[in-house]
């Protein structure tokens, strides 16, 4: 979906929306009056989802950088814990 705030605001029908521009980034309507953004991402194979706060509290340009900083959060752990077993098989 191409967001933006104002289609946003405008969204009626329960369900979710995922943004086009962000990888993993969600907006979860249970009503119009209750948005939330969600981040789904992938560690150790499982897909966790991390709240990043309501609509429109955090605005779309917000949840992107939200977003975006976890992700490469995640990559950063992802990669630690890969040297890691990496070193330990080493020994």
């Amino acid at each position: 979906m191409n967001m933006t705030n104002d289609t946003l605001r405008n969204l009626t029908k329960a369900g979710r929306y995922t943004d086009s521009k962000t990888k993993g980034l969600h907006l979860w309507v249970k009503d119009p009056q209750h948005m939330y953004w969600i981040l789904r991402y992938t560690v150790d194979g499982k897909r966790p989802n991390m709240s990043l706060g309501a609509f429109p509290d955090v605005s779309l340009a917000e949840a992107r950088k939200k977003a975006e900083a976890q992700a490469k959060a995640n990559e950063a752990e992802a990669l630690a814990k890969k040297k890691a077993a990496e070193a330990a098989k080493s020994l």
